[in-house]
């Protein structure tokens, strides 16, 4: 009887298992960091800003400025999801911070290159 109880949950489609799933569970650790959340979020908006001083602050002064905005609307949709237990609202905010996983993977490895880049020209010019 278990069997056909599990074989049955298993068919049914994943949209109607999650209905049962309580969001606000799942989204509670981020929901007590949401004021972290938002002040690295902020800190990102004004690092940006104050790299613009400089001239080679200008190309790359968006990067963490947009990684700041993107971190305001994932705790936004936090706070949405937790309070009003929504689950697309959840599914937004995960969906956003892999978003800014990927951009500072990719803005790290770069950073790496350049690095390496720099050291051996440093090294070929002497200047160690």
């Amino acid at each position: 009887m278990q069997n056909e109880s599990a074989d049955a949950q298993e068919s049914q489609p994943l949209s109607t298992q999650t209905q049962s799933l309580d969001i606000r569970r799942l989204v509670y650790p981020l929901y007590q960091s949401l004021l972290w959340i938002r002040l690295f979020a902020a800190c990102l908006i004004f690092y940006g800003a104050l790299i613009t001083v400089t001239g080679v602050g200008v190309l790359v002064a968006w990067l963490p400025m947009w990684i700041g905005v993107i971190l305001l609307l994932a705790s936004k949709s936090i706070a949405t999801a937790y309070k009003e237990n929504d689950e697309h609202a959840f599914m937004h905010s995960i969906s956003r911070l892999k978003t800014i996983f990927i951009t500072l993977g990719l803005s790290s490895i770069a950073l790496i290159i350049a690095s390496i880049y720099l050291i051996k020209y440093a090294i070929d010019k002497s200047l160690f």
